[in-house]
């Protein structure tokens, strides 16, 4: 692999997750071998159609997998409006790439064994179909070499005073990822807003018209109270090729359901 770091990815369709694959199919550091995708925060039909649509409107070479359609533990659906109505804040994008046959967490398993204990999980989204893939094979904790999540909190989120929405989405698949012992780096809703940008500061770096347009666009309606626009994905990945923007700190890591 030329020394360039194996991911998977795991998202589930909300619209900043174009940005997470986009920053993952331009860079020179990473090999994308597959994308997972789980209903998560949206339906799963939005969250298919939206992943899709992003596959092909980046040209993004990597298989992409349907994975489940609901949480872990069958519950009612977070009420969550914070990617509007269809999960992609209107965006227009071309129409959707072809999945690969087969589940998300089958996929990641074999990509897991091939990659030798080197491969990098991302995850843009709740970790539903990571959790599947830890309790369908019990030797795959050992060969992921770590997981990157976008979500959590340790002082307050944006689903309640206290909970991020990804783990508000499904909080049983988070805990089984966190008891897995794999290990995990959190970029957390403290993080994801101390990196937002304002407008005027987005404008400024869409020099591009088309990229001009989906950023500002995705932009509409996020955050709007703080006055900035936050981008998780984006972070997460980025701290992955290019970590030294990133300053970490240990912690423990534990979820409440």
């Amino acid at each position: 692999m030329s020394g360039r770091i194996p991911l998977w990815i795991e998202c589930d369709g909300g619209a900043d997750a174009f940005w997470g694959l986009a920053i993952a199919n331009t860079s020179e550091n990473v090999d994308v071998l597959g994308v997972g995708v789980c209903a998560g925060k949206h339906t799963a039909e939005n969250a298919f159609r939206n992943v899709g649509s992003y596959a092909a409107q980046l040209k993004l070479s990597a298989p992409i997998y349907r994975g489940s359609q609901r949480s872990v533990l069958l519950r009612e659906k977070p009420e969550w409006h914070g990617d509007g109505p269809d999960g992609k804040l209107g965006l227009n994008l071309r129409s959707p790439a072809e999945y690969a046959d087969g589940y998300a967490w089958d996929a990641l398993y074999e990509t897991a064994k091939a990659a030798d204990g080197e491969l990098t999980i991302v995850a843009f989204g709740p970790m539903t179909d990571i959790a599947i893939a830890l309790f369908k094979y019990q030797d795959l904790a050992s060969m992921v070499k770590r997981i990157v999540f976008a979500g959590g909190s340790y002082d307050f989120g944006n689903y309640t005073s206290v909970v991020e929405i990804n783990m508000a989405a499904d909080p049983e698949a988070s805990r089984a990822v966190f008891r897995s012992g794999i290990q995990k780096t959190m970029i957390g809703f403290n993080a994801i807003l101390a990196s937002a940008m304002s407008d005027e500061q987005i404008r400024e770096v869409c020099h591009d018209r088309l990229a001009g347009e989906y950023f500002l666009q995705t932009s509409l309606g996020r955050d709007k109270a703080l006055g900035r626009v936050c981008y998780g994905a984006a972070l997460a990945m980025a701290s992955i090729v290019e970590p030294e923007i990133v300053k970490y700190v240990r912690y423990h890591l534990t979820m409440e359901t």
